[in-house]
């Protein structure tokens, strides 16, 4: 049984190291993005996640132009679709997904589009 137990707990300290080293990793990732994009426009959230096979950051921009200017800083391509339509209207979404310093990063934003804006925009 002491065997058992010592193995067990051997891979939990292994887990455990391998996710110290994903938010390391995302810590380092995040850091620099804030020291090196001061000027940008402020993000809406930041949100980190690591585990035991992943690091990862999601950015969010408060607005599409906000988060075209960080795309364009960062070097990546937003591709855009619409999702959650209804008779009120629907969401824009802008996405990006890169690996930045061994990081998985999504630059996301979602524009709420009303669907008498929509219909001015279509008559314009």
């Amino acid at each position: 049984m002491a065997t058992e137990t010592t193995d067990s707990m051997g891979k939990a300290e292994q887990a455990l190291a391998r996710m110290d080293e994903a938010a390391a990793r995302a810590h380092a990732l995040v850091t620099r993005l804030i020291s090196e994009h001061r000027s940008m426009p402020q993000l809406l959230a930041v949100h980190v996640e690591a585990s035991t096979n992943r690091a990862f950051v999601g950015l969010q921009p408060r607005t599409e132009a906000d988060a075209r200017l960080w795309a364009e800083a960062l070097g990546v391509t937003l591709e855009t679709s619409k999702r959650s339509q209804d008779d009120h209207g629907y969401y824009v979404h802008l996405c990006a997904e890169f690996v930045l310093d061994g990081v998985q990063v999504r630059l996301g934003s979602a524009e709420w589009v009303s669907a008498a804006r929509a219909a001015e925009a279509v008559a314009a």
